[in-house]
């Protein structure tokens, strides 16, 4: 008899507990906290602004993993797909570091009238000017797809490239997923560092 009520006593414990674990990560996510349940993995989490045009990420960088921030504009976005190398891509200097940071990226436009993309790290800030191509998709009228990574905690495949945003413009053209043609837009992704 005394085991059989430990046993539901114990099932009904883990059970409540199980419980308690998924309400503090959902509590954690909405609060903008990265929960890392596995230090050897990168782990994401988009956090939700307020403000226009900006997006933040907090990330884990696992000691032994080496990944590097790329940004590129106006023009190149492919939808789907990996971003395409060229005058328009550029990357920070050194890998991220490791442990937990903040990254931040903003698109506004700048005292001289050029609209700019910053993106910020506990390292550094690199900011991007948008001269290249047309640039009409930044006048209001465009609609966009924004994609900013998962909302919720989760660990990603670092040996990949990992796109942070794309917030590209939706044309006529690639109004279904399988159009290869690059639209105007901006990305910012992680990938493995050479």
């Amino acid at each position: 008899m005394t085991v059989v009520v430990l046993t539901v006593s114990h099932l009904l414990t883990s059970r409540e507990l199980q419980t308690s674990n998924s309400e503090n990560k959902r509590l954690r996510d909405e609060l903008g906290r990265l929960t890392v349940k596995d230090a050897s993995q990168l782990g994401l989490l988009a956090i939700p602004t307020t403000e226009s045009n900006t997006w933040r990420w907090r990330i884990y960088m696992p000691a032994d993993v080496q990944l590097r921030m790329g940004i590129t504009d106006a023009g190149i976005i492919p939808t789907p797909g990996a971003p395409i190398a060229g005058a328009n891509v550029g990357y920070f200097d050194a890998p991220l570091p490791a442990g937990e940071g903040l990254v931040e990226a903003k698109l506004y436009k700048g005292g001289d009238d050029v609209w700019t993309v910053s993106v910020r790290t506990s390292d550094g800030t690199m900011t991007c000017e948008l001269r290249n191509g047309d640039l009409s998709w930044l006048d209001g009228s465009a609609f966009f797809r924004t994609r900013i990574g998962s909302t919720e905690s989760r660990t990603v495949d670092a040996s990949k490239v990992v796109p942070l945003l794309r917030h590209v413009v939706v044309k006529h053209d690639s109004l279904t997923p399988s159009s290869p043609n690059p639209n105007p837009g901006i990305m910012i992704w992680l990938e493995p560092a050479e």
